[in-house]
């Protein structure tokens, strides 16, 4: 059975989770500084290609791209810790 602190620790991983799929869906690039540290570096693996960037260029990269895209989906699940 978890305890109170890993409880609130899954929370709010699973808030992070939620809050980054509504700021790409939603178009609120803002929200990522809610979401990821300033010293965070992201790395996605699309294909064969791995496009790393640090979390201060999050915003204007996401932009770039997803504004093309008028609806976009993220289904995130229960996260497994």
């Amino acid at each position: 059975m978890p305890n109170t602190e890993e409880l609130s620790d899954y929370y709010e991983i699973s808030q992070a989770v939620q809050v980054y799929g509504k700021a790409l869906d939603e178009k609120r690039f803002g929200l990522l500084g809610k979401v990821f540290s300033k010293d965070a570096e992201l790395i996605y693996l699309l294909g064969e290609n791995v496009i790393k960037f640090k979390e201060e260029e999050a915003e204007d990269l996401f932009k770039s791209f997803l504004v093309k895209c008028y609806w976009s989906c993220h289904l995130i699940s229960t996260p497994v810790v």
